[in-house]
């Protein structure tokens, strides 16, 4: 009986370092892995953010307007994609690259609203070192009314 009660307290001794060594072997694993599921979180909110004010402004630049103005139409549509954009996500407006083709086209001609956002890593760039940085861009392609 005290055989086995030495056996078992040996073994114990000889097993006593090794969830130290699978807890350093694990922890930085686990701890990427959340870090990386809430950055991909914040981004995926920011590019969803983006795509529907791309939409909205694309919305604003189709409405019928007589005379219509190109220069004022792209200066609305960019204005209404910053500040949706704003409120949606707290996208810095100056960070926001819009183009739009087809402005005041003829009814039926498409309007193309194109922008573009740089996506900071907050997470993942210290703890993987990522590039710091990467493009967010949506599209919308709507018909001039």
């Amino acid at each position: 009986m005290v055989e086995r009660i030495n056996k078992a307290a040996r073994k114990r001794r000889a097993e006593a370092g090794t969830s130290i060594v699978e807890a350093t072997i694990v922890l930085p694993v686990m701890i990427l892995l959340v870090f990386g599921i809430a950055e991909f979180g914040i981004t995926y909110t920011q590019w969803n953010s983006l795509t529907n004010a791309v939409r909205e402004g694309a919305r604003v630049g189709v409405v019928f307007r007589s005379p219509c103005d190109a220069g004022n139409v792209t200066n609305l549509i960019e204005t209404t994609v910053s500040n949706f954009a704003i409120v949606a996500s707290g996208v810095d407006p100056a960070d926001i690259v819009t183009t739009v083709t087809g402005a005041c086209g003829g009814t039926g001609t498409q309007l193309t609203v194109n922008s573009t956002v740089p996506y900071n890593y907050i997470a993942l760039d210290a703890l993987a070192g990522l590039a710091p940085t990467t493009n967010l861009s949506a599209r919308s392609v709507m018909r001039n009314e």
